[in-house]
């Protein structure tokens, strides 16, 4: 992975990492597994963003009791 930008909340649950990447006023969510010794791009998603934008602060990923992820940005 190269040309990523330089802010990202990660979280990782046994070989699972998710991670967000926060840019400007764009944030892409990549799951990656752990195998081999070396990590895997499982998928890659770009979230959508309301058109008036300024800016991304950070992002925050959350899991909940159910196993489902959400992302909170600021």
């Amino acid at each position: 992975m190269t040309n990523l930008p330089r802010k990202a909340d990660v979280f990782k649950k046994e070989n699972d990492v998710h991670i967000v990447l926060v840019d400007e006023c764009n944030l892409s969510v990549v799951k990656m597994t752990y195998s081999k010794e070396e990590y895997k791009i499982q998928w890659k998603q770009t979230l959508s963003i309301p058109k008036n934008c300024h800016s991304i602060e950070t992002a925050t990923i959350t899991q909940d009791s159910k196993m489902n992820f959400g992302f909170v940005q600021i």
